[in-house]
């Protein structure tokens, strides 16, 4: 790459995506396997005066930054399979999405790192699926720490505690953060939920621009939530159910049976809070789409006949 007034040009066989050169062979050999559509990017819930509906855009974001950090993930690049990964979460773990399609062929190659069933980390790569049966995931017992409604320690627990770690879209670790309110976007919300035994519900009409303030607008953050287990002095992953998941175009994360139906869902690990980046067209600098989580709910299971431990 050359600097030619101010502005970087890639050299012979290398073409400029973005702010990267990418060898041109693999830019069009990537981006032939989706018949263009590797930047289209489909809100199948968009909130409107008549309800919700499905609107897909042609991405700036999957424009600029697809190509190359498939090409550099396929090449081993740790920055392009945290980029490729974040892009996937962005398309809402859609597997039949082009950033998905690929993070899961290059993940499947690696090897499995983990040591426990339901963990299924890999070299190199984020872990954005649990491989492992729903039905194993939710009745995980590895939480040795006890729970009980008020203790004067931390063993057992009458507090649960909980870490973010965050995340760039290019994977930069931003370090943890312990859970407090910063996922309840209503005004005035507490922690309390964090007791354990408490049923708390939050609700608000959200303002978008205390949610989107100035200044932080283009600000684009990936989390990985984890469960203090105190008693082992590990962080526990926990398990994502990402209600808008859609699999042959039916949204099978959707329970009516919370036994019975659990054995379609996809269980995953990361997840936005906000979003304003993907919804910018390739056609126009203005943001189309806006993105905040409708509803969370946090869950925490005692486990069946002994009720002072939970399941992950």
């Amino acid at each position: 790459m050359v600097s030619l007034n101010n502005r970087c040009t890639c050299n012979g066989t290398y073409t400029t995506i973005g702010d990267s050169c990418v060898l041109t062979s693999d830019a069009t050999s990537t981006e032939n396997k989706f018949s263009g559509r590797y930047s289209s990017v489909t809100y199948p819930d968009v909130a409107g005066s008549t309800g919700s509906s499905g609107t897909t855009v042609e991405s700036a974001l999957f424009r600029r930054e697809f190509t190359p950090s498939a090409v550099a993930c396929a090449n081993t690049d740790y920055t392009g399979c945290q980029t490729l990964a974040n892009l996937c979460v962005l398309q809402n773990y859609n597997k039949d999405s082009p950033a998905c399609v690929l993070y899961l062929q290059y993940y499947n190659l690696l090897p499995r790192t983990s040591s426990t069933t339901v963990d299924d980390l890999r070299t190199r790569m984020p872990w954005l699926y649990f491989s492992t049966d729903p039905r194993t995931v939710l009745a995980d017992t590895s939480v040795q720490m006890t729970v009980a409604f008020q203790s004067p320690s931390t063993v057992p627990a009458d507090t649960l505690s909980f870490q973010l770690a965050m995340y760039t879209l290019n994977g930069t670790f931003l370090g943890f953060e312990s859970l407090s309110t910063q996922l309840d976007l209503c005004p005035g919300a507490d922690a309390r939920f964090l007791a354990f035994g408490t049923a708390y519900t939050s609700s608000c009409t959200v303002d978008l621009s205390q949610v989107f303030p100035i200044g932080l607008a283009s600000e684009l953050v990936f989390y990985d939530m984890y469960l203090m287990d105190y008693s082992a002095n590990v962080l526990r992953p926990v398990p994502l159910r990402l209600i808008n998941y859609r699999a042959g175009g039916l949204r099978v994360n959707v329970n009516s049976d919370e036994k019975q139906d659990l054995i379609d869902d996809v269980l995953t690990r990361r997840f936005f809070l906000r979003d304003t980046v993907s919804g910018v067209p390739v056609s126009s600098p203005n943001t189309l789409f806006v993105r905040i989580p409708k509803t969370a709910t946090l869950t925490v299971t005692v486990q069946e006949g002994t009720p002072n431990r939970i399941y992950l």
